[in-house]
């Protein structure tokens, strides 16, 4: 929901709460989740697993995006692991260009593939097994 449209609502006396948006003024109530701890928990997750080298389908640059990563890249660091630039994919946060995006990678990179992908959500991580599966790359349950 834009602003213009959140405020459009309160002119005509609606309740508006605002989630996963900060408030662009006092007049609206917003929900936001941790997307940093969030992200760390995942990530975390992944290498308690054993994996060591983790992609990150992203969508474009946002403020999620990038408390998801911060998150993500922290978790890394405290594994002391280092993160790199080839394994950030600039996907969405729908399934059809997170799969599209997840296909330019794969083809890009070969042979040379992480153990596992992070996505930035549900959706995008639909995307991408949708097309780890489609290559042939097998994808635990």
């Amino acid at each position: 929901m834009t602003d213009e449209l959140a405020v459009a609502y309160l002119k005509k006396g609606a309740q508006v709460m605002l989630v996963d948006k900060p408030a662009p003024s006092r007049l609206f109530s917003s929900i936001m989740p941790d997307n940093f701890d969030g992200a760390h928990k995942a990530a975390r997750h992944l290498l308690d697993l054993g994996h060591r080298r983790i992609a990150f389908l992203a969508a474009k640059k946002d403020p999620v995006v990038e408390s998801r990563h911060a998150g993500f890249l922290q978790a890394l660091e405290e594994a002391g692991l280092t993160f790199h630039r080839k394994d950030y994919i600039e996907g969405g946060y729908t399934s059809e260009p997170a799969a599209a995006a997840m296909i330019r990678y794969l083809r890009a990179r070969g042979k040379d593939l992480p153990t596992a992908v992070m996505a930035v959500n549900d959706e995008a991580a639909i995307g991408a097994l949708d097309a780890l599966r489609a290559a042939g790359l097998s994808v635990p349950e």
